[in-house]
């Protein structure tokens, strides 16, 4: 009896598991067009809220911004789409960018060297930075860590395969101005002074 009363809750959830997946199926256009519609919601934020500072990321602010830097129209126009594309980690390395040394791939990389190798060749397909080679710095960080070697020391990641520098382009230097600037206007205006 316990047998025949396992059967049946196993084609109770069989017969649940379908009809959840037939509601699913039959309704995956109206799925579709609510995550859309809430997507280009998400996508068209005009301002976003830091530390209770209201920061304006709209047409008009980033206008304002890229007009002090004489920036012909039609790059400015690229200017608000290439932000409003930007997750919260590339925009976090874009404000990095021109500050970070030593950028280079490892035999055994970790998973933030992997995540962070990945952002930089983000922001190169945004077209927002530059990537090239540089074979001197790689010689040079490899000279550093032989030295850890020769101490007896071990390397978790190894030694650098290739090493890179990373510069903003035209775009991403009009990228990162807007946003500078909106930030600085807004915590200006609110308030709060550099230390």
């Amino acid at each position: 009896m316990s047998k025949v009363l396992d059967y049946i809750k196993a084609a109770l959830q069989i017969a649940f598991s379908l009809v959840v997946l037939a509601i699913i199926l039959l309704n995956f256009q109206g799925l579709y067009l609510a995550t859309r519609r809430f997507l280009d919601r998400a996508a068209s934020v005009s301002s976003i809220k830091v530390l209770g500072v209201e920061v304006d990321l709209g047409a008009t602010a980033v206008d304002q911004a890229l007009s002090l830097q004489n920036v012909a129209p039609d790059k400015k126009s690229r200017v608000l789409p290439m932000i409003q594309r930007l997750d919260s980690k590339e925009f976090i390395r874009l404000m990095y960018v021109g500050q970070l040394k030593n950028l280079c791939e490892f035999e055994n990389p970790s998973t933030e060297m992997r995540n962070d190798a990945a952002l930089d060749y983000g922001l190169r397909d945004m077209r927002l930075v530059k990537i090239e080679n540089n074979a001197v710095t790689r010689d040079s960080v490899r000279a550093e860590l032989a030295k850890l070697v020769a101490q007896g020391k071990t390397l978790d990641n190894g030694y650098p395969c290739t090493c890179y520098d990373m510069t903003l382009t035209d775009d991403g230097y009009n990228v990162k101005t807007a946003l500078v600037d909106n930030f600085s206007t807004a915590f200006k205006d609110a308030g709060y002074a550099p230390p």
